[in-house]
């Protein structure tokens, strides 16, 4: 099942608690803040929530089948709990400010492609992700996929 509020100017949403058989949540280019009930969606796949006002992501820890997340242009400063989700494969966050440091938790999801700036990089590599920045810029657009771990 979809659910498709792009572009509807909406400030609030909720009851998505409900939504249990939910794959494909698109809320791109409204006016939210939050995403209360957001973690009920257990069958939930994509959410894409880009150009909205988040500033801190709802827990995701009970999204297992989520593969892809688009969170550009909000107001996020970390990425916190994204590395629990094992399926996730696309992360898309530019447009927020997210320092390189915050990258590390990373390490653990050898899948994911990530698209985002990252402010204050003025490392050749996020420390510990096996994901390299060519050549590093202040703010730049990643593009990567973190090496497999070493034993």
């Amino acid at each position: 099942e979809e659910l498709d509020l792009r572009t509807n100017i909406i400030f609030e949403l909720r009851g998505l608690e409900n939504l249990v058989n939910l794959k494909k949540l698109d809320c791109a280019y409204n006016k939210l803040t939050e995403l209360p009930g957001l973690s009920g969606c257990r069958q939930v796949e994509s959410v894409d929530l880009e150009q909205n006002g988040i500033i801190v992501l709802p827990d995701l820890s009970q999204l297992k089948r989520l593969k892809r997340l688009n969170c550009r242009e909000n107001r996020l400063n970390s990425v916190e709990g994204l590395q629990l989700l094992p399926a996730l494969e696309e992360l898309f966050l530019a447009g927020n400010e997210i320092s390189a440091e915050k990258w590390r938790a990373f390490k653990t999801l050898h899948k994911l492609n990530v698209k985002c700036d990252l402010y204050e990089s003025t490392l050749p590599a996020i420390p510990g992700t096996g994901i390299t920045l060519s050549p590093p810029t202040a703010s730049m657009m990643l593009s990567a996929t973190p090496a497999a771990p070493t034993k």
